[in-house]
């Protein structure tokens, strides 16, 4: 058996006003390990729990409406077996750090993290986006906005072992 999500220090704040809307002014997640894996079926599973395809947003609705979450120093262990199978391998990511901010309908996220060096260098996820006001806080799929990806000194063969790309995709 293998651990699937471990987190040794969790700290949530509130605030008056949070209390009154029912969240957490922030939720700061410190050096957590997690499991992320994805079966020989193409289904996904984090921290030991199956990703619902269906339309229940509730989950997502509350973790989208916490005015701001933090990880710093995470570790996430990557399992793909649908690519690799059962016994493949597993990719670490070191040192993750992920900011996500909600105000109204609007999201920013930033995330960091360090892969193992035959890999490159670390790389950084950030996105800004909105949502229809008519729309569930949990809706991402229906968001709009940018997002930027930076892979500095990225061995193309060691991602394309993890990572769809099209034939002509370039990297910039």
């Amino acid at each position: 058996s293998r651990v699937v999500l471990q987190l040794p220090r969790v700290v949530a704040s509130i605030s008056p006003w949070s209390v009154l809307q029912g969240s957490l002014q922030q939720l700061l997640i410190d050096q957590p390990v997690l499991d992320v894996r994805r079966d020989a079926q193409g289904q996904w599973w984090i921290a030991g729990m199956r990703l619902q395809s269906d339309d229940d947003t509730t989950a997502s609705d509350w973790f989208f409406s916490q005015p701001e979450f933090v990880i710093q120093g995470g570790q996430v262990q990557w399992r793909d077996e649908w690519r690799h199978g059962v016994n493949g391998p597993v990719l670490q990511l070191q040192d993750v750090r992920v900011i996500l901010r909600n105000r109204w309908h609007w999201h920013d996220m930033q995330i960091d993290a360090t892969p193992p060096t035959e890999f490159g260098q670390r790389l950084s996820l950030r996105g800004q986006f909105s949502q229809t006001p008519l729309h569930r806080r949990g809706d991402w799929q229906d968001w709009s906005g940018q997002a930027f990806l930076d892979l500095p000194h990225v061995d193309l063969a060691n991602l394309r072992q993890w990572v769809q790309m099209e034939k002509n995709a370039t990297l910039d």
